[in-house]
């Protein structure tokens, strides 16, 4: 048995925002109605597609598609695939066909074209349609970057040059969109989870430029290598602050943390990638080089290879390294507090398995001992006789009081009647009533000029204070009850 102190506590610092990482899980995913409604919006921009005879197979991308969606982000983005995708002609043949369809089902507001994307906005969800294509081979084969002897320093590109460069940077942003997506969308319902407390992380940092946070993208790619390199664990609060630490690490000192570290000081200090997802052949060192950006030393220390696109840094979106690394310095240093807490805690109830009988023992005897402190130890008063005390043989209560937390009530009976009027001799006792004493009391009784010491304990509830003492009715007759000792 465990305290409820020591769980309430073990609660509450199991992550650095005051709730256990249940709970910042549960509140950060999307509620159903939030699902529902990006649904139904796929679904009528698959109707318009249908209607216009145009190519309606579409795969979700973005938060959604990946599964990383945190409830109120409120974007979409879809990709329309093409079996014969033409990147080179991409706006005529995909763009303005797509565009003039959603224009006539006059449906979605603010319709608009934006880089690549339509863009319009449907029930208070921005959303962005892009074409794409399908690459069998993988982005190894037909996005290999442009190789350097065939550029001429200071030169324009020749048109075939700058055409196939076109084609891959459409390439890119569509189709490998999707790979991106899929990359992401197939890994386990707690790496989403982990990822949309990143996202939570990055919300509640400090952050002077927002250029400099990190993107979804980068956050999803960070979090990926920090939970598929976390030791082996059972699912629970240590896995999930391991994983976020990871994370922070990552971001903060912009080490590999279990990656192909590179030992030429040339290069830089970790480089993340995914061989499963390519050939780790196309991933050399010229190729690494070419992903840093050689002009920005601060950029030169982290390589995060896109699993859809191998030659592509996503390290690179981040203009200034250096605020998002003190930012995940600050926060490692709460989410260590809190473990550190959190590891004291179970320390501590560890030990107070065996212990907590013995101490819920002692905290109960000082709980009593406090309230016999706090209770009085003597009374005084008046006490006065009436005609029933002094017609029955039977013992008739005359008054109580209460000492040290126990009742006693002083009893009168009628002794013997000499003549008339208004004497009478009484017997008079004290009897303790209702709570078994524990220990034994010692009660000293002041009536009438004389002094009664009285003894009780567990067996004795009743001991007269005076045999046949001469009252007189209505009179008042000072007593005073003190427990001794």
């Amino acid at each position: 048995m465990v305290s409820n102190t020591l769980q309430e506590h073990s609660a509450s610092t199991e992550t650095s925002w005051g709730l256990p990482w249940e709970d910042v899980f549960a509140a950060l995913r999307p509620s159903p109605d939030e699902i529902n409604l990006y649904k139904s919006i796929i679904s009528q921009v698959e109707d318009v597609l249908k209607d216009a005879h145009l190519p309606h197979n579409l795969f979700p991308g973005g938060s959604f598609g990946k599964k990383t969606l945190t409830t109120g982000e409120n974007k979409l983005q879809l990709f329309s695939i093409y079996d014969d995708f033409q990147p080179d002609n991409y706006f005529e043949v995909h763009l303005k066909p797509m565009m003039a369809a959603l224009k006539s089902a006059n449906v979605f507001s603010d319709l608009k074209e934006n880089g690549l994307a339509a863009v319009f906005n449907k029930d208070g969800i921005e959303v962005r349609i892009l074409a794409a294509g399908v690459l069998y081979g993988g982005p190894k084969d037909l996005l290999l970057p442009l190789k350097e002897n065939e550029k001429q320093s200071g030169e324009v590109l020749p048109d075939i040059l700058r055409g196939q460069q076109i084609a891959r940077e459409v390439h890119v942003e569509t189709t490998c969109g999707v790979l991106r997506s899929q990359v992401i969308a197939n890994q386990c319902p707690l790496y989403h989870d982990m990822v949309r407390s990143a996202k939570k992380w990055r919300s509640t940092c400090d952050f002077i430029s927002s250029a400099d946070m990190p993107g979804d993208y980068l956050i999803e790619l960070l979090m990926l290598e920090a939970f598929t390199g976390a030791p082996c664990m059972p699912r629970g609060p240590g896995l999930y602050s391991t994983t976020m630490r990871r994370f922070l690490s990552l971001a903060a000192a912009q080490c590999g943390s279990g990656s192909d570290v590179m030992a030429d000081d040339s290069m830089p200090k970790s480089m993340l990638w995914w061989d499963r997802y390519y050939n780790r052949g196309t991933i050399d060192l010229c190729m690494a080089k070419g992903l840093l950006d050689v002009g920005r030393s601060d950029l030169c220390s982290i390589i995060v290879v896109d699993p859809a696109v191998p030659f592509v840094n996503v390290a690179r979106s981040v203009p200034d390294w250096s605020e998002m690394r003190k930012c995940a310095r600050d926060s490692l240093s709460s989410f260590q507090n809190t473990d550190l807490l959190d590891s004291l805690d179970h320390r501590l109830r560890a030990l107070s398995e065996g212990m907590l009988d013995t101490v819920n023992g002692m905290r109960n005897q000082i709980e009593a001992l406090q309230l016999l402190v706090n209770s009085p130890r003597r009374w005084s008063g008046a006490i006065q006789f009436n005609e029933v005390h002094m017609n029955s043989d039977a013992w008739t209560k005359v008054m109580e009081v209460e000492l040290q937390t126990v009742k006693w009530r002083i009893n009168a009976r009628k002794a013997r009647t000499e003549g008339t009027g208004y004497t009478s001799c009484v017997d008079i006792s004290l009897q303790r009533i209702g709570k078994k004493l524990e220990r034994t009391i010692d009660v000293d009784v002041l009536f009438r000029g004389g002094t009664s010491n009285l003894v009780f304990d567990a067996d004795v509830d009743h001991v007269l204070i005076c045999r046949r003492s001469e009252i007189v009715r209505n009179r008042d007759y000072s007593i005073q009850v003190t427990i001794v000792g």
